[in-house]
């Protein structure tokens, strides 16, 4: 089993990951087998092609993510995540609990965002265009 201290630099990359638009380093986290469900509820999401597909829709856009809190226990790492995406003059926030449970080799088997409508705050982004 993963050490905690593992389980949270997985996340960590993953916060920096996601900030960098760098879903190559994203996919490269979970196992070949993975599952996501991001909002959880929603399609499940298998393997890591279909993985690449849902994070490649963030190529080119600023994003921000930031780690709220995070405690690993066991294979498991719950999360709290708040992302901002500025689009010109607006900026969306979503904030969510993540959970990820992890192989033996500290690589990502499932992944579930519990998120909804209202976790959703568009507001003006001070910085835009």
């Amino acid at each position: 089993m993963p050490a905690p201290d593992q389980l949270r630099d997985v996340v960590a990359t993953y916060i920096a990951s996601v900030t960098a638009g760098d879903v190559d380093t994203i996919v490269g986290l979970y196992a070949d087998d993975a599952t996501l469900e991001d909002p959880y509820g929603g399609s499940v999401r298998r393997g890591r092609e279909e993985i690449a597909t849902h994070y490649s829709g963030m190529a080119g856009m600023k994003l921000e993510a930031e780690l709220v809190t995070v405690r690993a226990v066991a294979d498991t790492a719950a999360f709290q995540l708040d992302v901002r995406m500025h689009a010109g003059s607006r900026v969306t926030t979503i904030s969510s609990i993540d959970v990820m449970t992890f192989d033996e080799q500290g690589r990502i088997t499932a992944m579930r965002a519990y998120w909804g409508n209202d976790d959703v705050a568009v507001s003006d982004d001070p910085a835009g265009a």
